[in-house]
């Protein structure tokens, strides 16, 4: 089987293993921009290594407006390669879908059309211009052979909003983790100027609004209002594109002595943030164009072993909803805030969630497995009548 995958996400270099991973069981090709959005980072360059060769192709690329781009290709590797399968992880009604889907007419016609989705709202807005927007999915969606889903909200999304036949979807996270790499570490537990444990509480992540940061620090305000206990919250990011929360966040650091700012850094990296925590928290909110749809910070925390509480958006219920972590409502500090005072004073409990997040990691989300169950869905959609 010759997959082509099209997607940005493989410009960061831990996410590449994916697409190794893949390569391991099919004969796989990534075409990715040669610059672009990075995580938290604002602009990051394609690096490539012998590692790669063959597998990875970068290429500049057009934009028409900051979220709609094309690549600078006639080609796209098409016409040498003729993939069984191009497999787009764009939204099926993006620029880049209707540029392989003209490519695939001229350089590969045999070539089965595959949409990995990931975004599980959908507003398709009011008036001619809404209208518009619904027509223009649904005609594009008819030349989509199969869709990935990476969650079961974005695929229930598809079945409701577009009649997607349910044996025209499945559901496969998008992205798995190096569970060899975001392992359980035997750190020492930092203590504070006094004899008792400092607890540790962290996010990492943007620092932006429909991520739920202000709920986050609301949250940690009334339990150390209350609290006794040491506690410390750890926030490693910042805003995308300079977002107005980093000020703010700024200014409560210089006012909270529990509140620590960290900047960004590479993801192979975020792994000895994680191993500073005891609880991870991601408090996604519930907008009506945002709920959390990718949470792969969370996966990452869950590998290393860490107790998780998340909020009751989008794909969290999916990763946490048996028994993994601690799930909360969403934009309600006072629900968080209880739910850490528990993990706070209970380390058993912390070791339970902590042991059962790992194991679910390396069971359903770790590279190799993500990777067989998509090599699965994609023979099956070659061979689809």
């Amino acid at each position: 089987m010759k997959v082509l995958v099209v997607s940005h996400s493989y410009l960061e270099p831990e996410n590449q293993k994916n697409i190794l991973a893949l390569s391991a069981l099919c004969a796989a090709r990534c075409i990715l921009p040669r610059r672009g959005s990075v995580l938290l980072f604002h602009d990051y360059a394609f690096k490539t290594s012998a590692a790669m060769t063959g597998a990875f192709f970068a290429y500049r690329t057009v934009a028409l407006t900051e979220a709609q781009y094309v690549y600078a290709s006639a080609t796209m590797g098409l016409r040498r390669f003729k993939p069984d399968v191009i497999n787009v992880e764009y939204n099926p009604w993006s620029l880049i879908f209707f540029q392989i889907l003209i490519y695939r007419v001229v350089y590969s016609p045999k070539s089965r059309i595959v949409c990995t989705v990931k975004k599980n709202t959908f507003r398709g807005g009011t008036g001619i211009r809404g209208r518009i927007k619904r027509a223009v999915a649904c005609f594009s969606l008819r030349w989509v052979d199969y869709i990935i889903a990476a969650s079961q909200m974005a695929a229930d999304l598809y079945t409701r909003e577009f009649s997607v036949s349910a044996t025209k979807i499945a559901v496969c996270h998008h992205l798995g983790v190096d569970v060899s790499l975001f392992r359980p570490s035997a750190k020492e537990p930092a203590v504070s100027s006094g004899t008792e444990e400092t607890i540790v509480i962290g996010y990492c992540g943007r620092w932006d609004r429909d991520k739920g940061i202000e709920d986050l620090v609301e949250a940690m305000r009334l339990v150390n209002q209350s609290e006794t206990q040491a506690t410390v919250l750890r926030l490693m990011g910042c805003g995308a594109y300079g977002g107005f929360l980093d000020d703010y966040l700024r200014n409560m650091s210089q006012e909270l002595e529990w509140l620590e700012l960290l900047p960004p850094v590479p993801n192979a990296e975020v792994v000895k943030f994680l191993h500073t925590l005891d609880v991870f928290v991601l408090p996604s909110r519930v907008l009506d164009d945002h709920q959390e749809h990718d949470a792969h910070a969370l996966l990452e925390a869950m590998a290393c072993g860490v107790a998780c509480i998340g909020t009751k958006s989008g794909i969290i219920p999916e990763l946490l909803g048996n028994g993994e972590g601690f799930l909360v409502s969403p934009q309600n500090a006072q629900d968080l805030s209880e739910a850490l005072r528990i993990l706070i004073h209970d380390p058993k409990t912390r070791g339970l969630l902590a042991s059962r997040g790992r194991k679910r990691a390396l069971d359903a989300f770790a590279l190799d497995v993500v990777a067989k169950k998509k090599s699965t869905i994609l023979r099956g959609a070659i061979n689809e009548d």
